[in-house]
């Protein structure tokens, strides 16, 4: 697909109206280089949970910002997020009880899951520019995706939906 690769970047402000620019930036980019709207919607998601998750938790509501680089390669497409905030390795965070958090009506808490169940890599590290999370997505490898609980049973939430239409 490309010779060499492709970096482009969008820096916004850690607030929650901007997470729009951050998706509308994946969109915009991801069709210039012709990645279907499969991959477009997971980076989507995955992006609007990592960001949330940095502008909630890294910043705690301080002012700051996000820088979301996009690196296309021949076989894979990263998305790296870089923030100022605390620090936060999500490789530490376990895996979900789904069945506790539907028995309980748990909501909130699975942005990490979720980003593990949509993309191929995920790494996590402290950098000279902040810290720096990447989401990668290989071309033309074949993941078998398991529901973590029958369909039915998962609560229909905005967020589950989109989920499990970018899972298929």
């Amino acid at each position: 697909m490309f010779k060499r690769v492709i970096k482009e970047q969008i820096k916004v402000p850690a607030k929650i109206e901007y997470l729009k620019d951050l998706r509308d930036f994946v969109t915009r980019i991801g069709g210039k280089y012709g990645f279907s709207d499969s991959v477009i919607n997971t980076f989507k998601l995955a992006v609007d949970e990592a960001s949330t998750n940095i502008i909630r938790h890294a910043y705690r509501d301080h002012d700051g910002d996000i820088v979301l680089r996009m690196i296309v390669r021949r076989n894979s497409l990263t998305i790296s997020l870089i923030d100022q905030g605390r620090f936060f390795n999500p490789e530490q965070v376990k895996d979900p009880d789904l069945q506790r958090y539907v028995a309980i009506g748990k909501r909130g808490g699975l942005g990490i899951f979720i980003m593990r169940k949509l993309v191929d890599e995920i790494d996590y590290r402290r950098t000279e520019e902040g810290n720096e999370l990447r989401l990668t997505k290989f071309h033309n490898i074949e993941r078998k995706r398991k529901f973590p609980l029958p369909f039915p049973k998962i609560p229909g939430t905005l967020q589950v939906k989109y989920y499990t239409i970018s899972a298929i």
